[in-house]
């Protein structure tokens, strides 16, 4: 308002100064009439500037709030795009997993986590596990974590890390023999989840190690009673299968097998695979397979893989996955 007062008074002073100048000169047949059609002219000329300046103002101002009405409507449009299709991302991945479940006699559950990484601490990286979505056979009884957290020692991390990174075998066999030791020695009554931690790389590095040697993992400590504790205080399976991925970029689908006490459930195996989804998202997928005692391991084996190319298969068909298989992208210590 002020600035439009302050124009208005720069051209209107002229104006009024050409048409009073005269009455200080005294009256003239040759200068009076000049000085009034020139003060005419000039606030004419002046009036239209200023109207054309106004219009061309009021009109940017228009165009200024319509851009803004229209970003407005833009973000709202695209918010509510991302949110329809995040939408009709979930229904396909849920069609997918029922598809799954009710085509495969073994496989009585898969479950769809979402996770993240993130650095807490120079000496501290967290793994948070968010559960997602899942299928479940009706005669099927399975136990859905719907949210973790797991804290590594970086130190730790990394030096698992040197050990399965670098060609050196006998690194990765003292690292796997001191850390089973340690965790040997550990008192029943005084666990900690920071053991838990430890011992869930420990397991990391005898499953790798078992795989590069082309066998089977038959224990991880030599106290059977010990990782029966180890496994009881917390369920790790998981977090390895991250660990696994992000750290050590293994794109392979990670197993491990039930730990519990309940009969029925002894043949029960797991399956981790992590992938990314078109939506953006690292999804990890859980697939429960439970397979008939008495299988030989060849057959075991066959169909465990089997399932595993099966479903990535279907996943891809149900066009949920990029093009290519994304493999670990390193998480950094």
């Amino acid at each position: 308002m002020g600035k439009k007062i302050i124009n208005t008074f720069i051209f209107i002073t002229p104006v009024v100064l050409s048409i009073i100048s005269p009455i200080f000169q005294g009256p003239s047949k040759t200068t009076f009439p000049a000085n009034y059609v020139f003060a005419g002219f000039i606030l004419f000329s002046m009036g239209a500037i200023y109207w054309v300046k106004q219009y061309l103002n009021e009109k940017n101002g228009k165009i200024n709030e319509l851009e803004k009405v229209i970003e407005r409507g833009y973000l709202s449009l695209t918010s509510e795009y991302n949110e329809l299709s995040q939408f009709r991302y979930k229904k396909i991945q849920e069609e997918t997993l029922k598809i799954f479940v009710q085509q495969k006699e073994y496989v009585p559950a898969v479950q769809v986590y979402e996770y993240s990484v993130s650095k807490t601490s120079p000496l501290k990286t967290v793994v948070k596990l968010n559960y997602r979505q899942g299928v479940i056979d009706e005669d099927e009884e399975i136990n859905a974590l719907i949210k973790a957290k797991y804290i590594y020692d970086k130190g730790e991390l990394r030096r698992l890390e040197r050990a399965i990174q670098k060609p050196k075998p006998k690194k990765l066999v003292k690292y796997i023999y001191r850390w089973r030791n340690e965790l040997d020695m550990l008192s029943k009554t005084n666990i900690t989840e920071k053991d838990v931690m430890k011992f869930s790389l420990l397991q990391v590095a005898i499953d790798y190690s078992s795989r590069m040697a082309q066998s089977t993992t038959k224990g991880y400590l030599n106290s059977e009673s010990m990782e029966k504790e180890l496994h009881s205080y917390k369920r790790t399976g998981i977090a390895r299968a991250i660990i696994s991925h992000d750290f050590f970029t293994d794109p392979d689908p990670y197993h491990f097998s039930y730990t519990g006490s309940l009969s029925r459930k002894t043949n029960r195996i797991y399956t981790c695979m992590i992938r990314k989804g078109k939506d953006g998202v690292n999804h990890l997928y859980l697939l429960t397979l439970q397979i008939d005692e008495g299988i030989s391991k060849t057959d075991f084996n066959k169909i465990v893989t089997d399932t595993e190319w099966q479903f990535e298969t279907l996943l891809r068909e149900r066009k949920l996955l990029y093009n290519k298989v994304e493999g670990g992208s390193s998480g950094g210590l």
